[in-house]
């Protein structure tokens, strides 16, 4: 990235913005905060059309429904409109439904008969008692038993206002309305309301892509307009600073020739914190952007890009935690099914469930499970699915992925420190990392601590590993600061870097699980002890559930573990911190780019 400042005219201001508009290529950085009545307006217009997608977003639009017919604004207002309605009836439906309540002990109370004994000087009591605890009442006292509900006696009193107070009743509350008819007219009023916004809303939800391209028209106008409104200013002359992919940067040289702008292209400063990241990936490493966008990260502008690495490790990743050949094979289907459904999706998202499904398919037939079933005709790996030694194997299989995966982290560290002695360090951890792994492997597995061809390996990974980094971790020319810095480094992270290699048996364990899970509801299913002629429903039905939980679970598992794995601990050995911003340039909304290409 460049940092750029460019100056115009004030005059010009409108005209270079939307030059700038029409190149797309300047993500701008605020010089002072934007504010005009158009930027309001406009905030206003994107929250109501966010608000208008988010709602259509809860209605399946009717088959046949045609778009189209009005105005995105014209939609939006009704939408908005349709769901403030709806949102009054559920607050009067929740009214009249306590006032049913209310009155449902009571029938049909005669509220003029209650009006004229209080004109006459008696006071008239609704009631509750439980039976066990029923009130005794002095004779001068007038009482009616109306009904009996759940053990609780509702009965009225009639008495004079004194004796009435004296006589300390569970007094409920007198409905506001006293004929249940009129309640239930009043309900089944709202309830019909009720109805037909839904069948509104249902027909306007063909409407929703129309609307959330609408609010991504508006998204874009907003950030045109704030860019323009946090222009710095002098009497005759305005300027804006922001950051352009330095490949771009002659695009707009060329631009400001054009347009006789001063431009000044300098390299960021080292700590200058907004600076976007701008990713350009391998197409066949395009899809994990979606996770990355979806996660809500983003690297920042000084740190590595681990996009490709996190899609290998993911896909193994995904594979080992639901390791089913059977809800491989299913998931490959939908994702076919899917995309013959739905042609208008970017293909990378299909790319993504392809690898994943494939992943799955192909861990769940070397683990020989098939929808936890463990058939001995389909394929399987015997090293992997033997008993107790295929479950050991699979863990080491696991801290061999640890151990390659971190091992990766700190051989890139490597390379960008380049050749310096603080690379050295780097190496270090490596030798620890390998150190940890055959640790263990004793500890869990029993395995010998040192392998048999290399009996000293271990102690001597640790040893080399540890003086690496506690002499490079900070190279100075006072050796006990250099050796005090790097004994604080070591303490900090050794005990940490045992625990994350450790931690990658999750994909083990959760893959077990998963299988548990499987066979438990077949058993289940298989062993109902019903007659053959009413047994297949139930069996089917029980096998739906389960194996559907269980789907859910394991995506579940795949955001807990898989990202968990690639988002922490590697990116933690990477020293990253996803703090990038995201490189967003200001561009045209697409209905003014075309009148400005009519216009030329």
């Amino acid at each position: 990235m460049k940092k750029t400042t460019l100056v115009c005219l004030k005059d010009d201001r409108e005209a270079t913005m939307r030059r700038l508009g029409e190149l797309g290529i300047l993500h701008v950085k605020q010089v002072r905060p934007p504010a005009s009545t158009e930027l309001e307006s406009l905030r206003q217009s994107l929250e109501q059309a966010e608000r208008a997608v988010n709602v259509l977003g809860n209605y399946e639009a009717e088959s046949g429904a045609e778009s189209g017919k009005q105005s995105p604004d014209e939609t939006v207002g009704e939408v908005l409109r349709l769901h403030d309605q709806q949102k009054e009836l559920k607050e009067q439906w929740d009214h009249w439904q306590k006032v049913a309540q209310q009155l449902e002990p009571w029938g049909r109370l005669p509220r003029e008969v209650v009006d004229r004994l209080h004109d006459e000087g008696y006071r008239v009591v609704l009631a509750s008692a439980s039976e066990k605890a029923f009130p005794q009442l002095p004779e001068n006292v007038y009482c009616h038993e109306v009904s009996r509900i759940k053990g609780r006696i509702y009965f009225v009193v009639i008495a004079t206002p004194d004796t009435a107070e004296e006589l300390a009743l569970e007094e409920e509350p007198f409905p506001e309305e006293t004929d249940p008819d009129e309640v239930q007219q009043k309900l089944d009023e709202i309830q019909q309301r009720s109805r037909e916004i839904d069948e509104r809303l249902s027909a306007l939800a063909a409407e929703q892509t129309t609307v959330q391209n609408h609010a991504a028209q508006l998204r874009r106008k907003l950030q045109f307009t704030e860019a323009r409104d946090s222009m710095g200013e002098t009497e005759s002359l305005c300027y804006l600073q922001g950051y352009v992919p330095a490949r771009r940067e002659e695009k707009l040289r060329k631009a400001a020739q054009e347009n006789g702008w001063a431009l000044e292209l300098e390299y960021p400063a080292e700590d200058d914190p907004d600076v976007p990241t701008w990713i350009t990936l391998p197409r066949w490493v395009e899809p994990i952007r979606d996770v990355f966008n979806t996660l809500g990260i983003m690297p920042g502008y000084r740190e590595i890009d681990i996009s490709m690495w996190f899609l290998i490790f993911f896909s193994i990743f995904v594979g080992i935690l639901i390791g089913d050949a059977g809800y491989g094979a299913l998931f490959l289907v939908a994702t076919l099914v899917s995309r013959k459904v739905f042609p208008g999706m970017p293909s990378r998202v299909f790319w993504l469930f392809f690898v994943m499904s494939g992943s799955v398919l192909a861990w769940g037939m070397i683990s020989g499970h098939y929808f936890g079933l463990e058939p001995e005709a389909l394929p399987r790996w015997d090293y992997f699915a033997e008993g107790k030694t295929g479950m050991n194997n699979v863990m080491r299989l696991c801290f061999i992925l640890a151990v390659i995966h971190l091992t990766i982290a700190h051989a890139w560290n490597a390379v960008v420190i380049g050749l310096r002695p603080r690379m050295l360090s780097q190496l270090g951890w490596i030798s620890i990392l390998w150190g940890n792994y055959f640790l263990a492997c004793k500890l869990l597995l029993d395995t010998p601590l040192s392998p048999s061809w290399f009996p000293g390996l271990t102690p001597g990974l640790y040893i080399a590993g540890i003086s690496g980094v506690v002499l490079f971790s900070k190279p100075d020319r006072n050796p006990l600061k250099m050796v005090g810095a790097g004994v604080g480094a070591l303490a900090m992270d050794i005990v940490d870097s045992f625990v994350d290699i450790i931690s990658y048996i999750r994909l083990f364990a959760v893959g077990m699980a998963t299988v548990a899970i499987e066979q438990s509801f077949n058993q289940i299913a298989m062993n109902l002890g019903l007659p053959v002629w009413i047994e297949p429903l139930p069996m089917a039905l029980i096998l739906l559930f389960g194996h559907g939980l269980n789907i859910m679970l394991c995506a579940l598992a795949v955001l807990v573990h898989g990202v968990r794995l690639n988002v922490l601990e590697f990116a933690s050995h990477m020293k990253m911190e996803w703090s990038g911003i995201q490189y967003q340039p200001i561009t045209l909304p697409e209905s003014e780019l075309k009148k400005e290409n009519e216009n030329k």
